[in-house]
């Protein structure tokens, strides 16, 4: 593996995804598209080759969502769930709005597979779900008709626009943050690690 150019892959996703948030926020909305594109690459694995983070780390892993709704429903209230989101929707009063605190950071870290396949929006979606369908449908590929984890997020609209576009932008941030985090915290030990090197 080429360890400098898988390097540079992730330090380019984690610009395009914070160039594309930004956007998004100033009105730009097909910004979206791209995140999505970003975080399949990032955290997706696709025809059977692993994700770039999985080729970094061999286990990462991030906070899981806020609040436990679904695990306090019992079987027949959660038949009858409709549309479910743990985070905060912050309206501004001008016709924007933003999705807030969807990860709970106090939170137990969950390995990837576990954190993607957490349920998100309906009992039939999860985050990686999500990711994929946007990415596959009208990011990477221009699809001339919706799957089901799209037709139903299209459905649910927040402030006209569709939820899954505000969904992924803050999945996006999230991400993002944190992956800055490690890395600043993994450009310290190396540095670290040469000043011990130089000493000894």
């Amino acid at each position: 593996m080429n360890k400098k150019k898988t390097l540079t892959d992730l330090n380019d996703s984690i610009e395009q995804i914070d160039f594309s948030v930004e956007q998004f926020r100033q009105g730009k909305k097909s910004f979206y598209k791209t995140v999505a594109v970003q975080l399949r690459l990032l955290l997706c694995d696709v025809s059977g080759r692993k994700s770039l983070l999985k080729r970094i780390f061999s286990q990462s892993a991030f906070h899981p969502l806020r609040g436990n709704l679904l695990t306090s429903l019992d079987d027949d209230l959660k038949k009858s769930l409709v549309f479910y989101s743990p985070a905060l929707i912050n309206f501004d009063g001008k016709g924007g709005t933003k999705i807030e605190s969807l990860f709970n950071i106090n939170g137990k870290p969950l390995f990837l597979e576990e954190w993607l396949n957490q349920n998100l929006l309906s009992l039939n979606i999860n985050i990686g779900q999500l990711i994929r369908s946007v990415a596959d449908k009208e990011g990477a590929h221009s699809d001339p008709d919706y799957d089901e984890t799209l037709e139903f997020t299209n459905l649910i609209r927040i402030s006209n626009d569709s939820s899954h576009s505000q969904y992924i932008i803050a999945i996006g941030e999230y991400v993002s943050s944190q992956l800055k985090i490690i890395l600043s915290q993994l450009k310290e030990e190396i540095e670290n690690w040469k000043k011990i090197s130089y000493i000894i």
